[in-house]
């Protein structure tokens, strides 16, 4: 999605950016957030999936989209994810520019993150557990405003994600090995594993 945000810039800049906004997931990195915010902009966060994201474009009447994954959608181009579109709009952007590549990923920045996936036996029963609760909001209390946690079962699979976001890599390690650990007590969880729907993740990652 680092892409998406370079390809947004130069039209937010410009101020031709519909709604001076880009849909993203809640697993896409707050970097975005960061880079859209320098130059007056916003990101409008959606629930997992490339529906979601084209959904909330809609809503908002945005033409830019998309996923942690690299799935991004161009809605004046398409409506779904093309890596073939994706990589011509890159090129056009780079050659629009002048610079490389690594020149305008580096206007992104990338906050330390890092995903869990807990195979649990219930998953509702986890959710629902006050001291999953409790261990999310001292997450929340440490990392403060810079940081974020975010905790959903799988609607697929008897798996429930953990993601936690923040500025010290060191502290997203800790509440998300803690966090995950928590919901495997629970759980009765299977394993632990890193990564999640949108692609793995570590807090020294980006």
């Amino acid at each position: 999605m680092k892409i998406g945000i370079a390809c947004a810039l130069p039209r937010l800049r410009a101020g031709t950016l519909p709604g001076r906004a880009v849909a993203a997931t809640v697993y896409s990195n707050g970097g975005l957030e960061l880079a859209l915010a320098r130059e007056g902009g916003r990101l409008v966060r959606t629930a997992p999936g490339d529906r979601q994201v084209l959904a909330a474009m809609r809503e908002h009447r945005l033409v830019l989209g998309g996923e942690q994954s690299g799935h991004i959608i161009f809605l004046e181009h398409a409506s779904t994810g093309d890596g073939l579109l994706t990589g011509l709009m890159l090129l056009a952007e780079m050659r629009s520019a002048g610079v490389p590549l690594s020149q305008l990923r580096a206007q992104v920045p990338r906050l330390p993150q890092v995903l869990r996936s807990v195979r649990v036996a219930d998953r509702r029963a986890v959710m629902d557990h006050p001291a999953l609760a409790e261990a999310i909001e001292a997450a929340r209390q440490e990392l403060g405003e810079a940081g974020r946690v975010y905790v959903r079962p799988s609607g697929t699979e008897p798996v429930v994600r953990v993601m936690v976001e923040g500025v010290d890599p060191q502290v997203v390690q800790r509440w998300a090995d803690h966090i995950a650990s928590t919901v495997a007590r629970l759980g009765g969880a299977e394993g632990v594993a890193a990564g999640g729907p949108e692609g793995g993740g570590s807090a020294g990652a980006g």
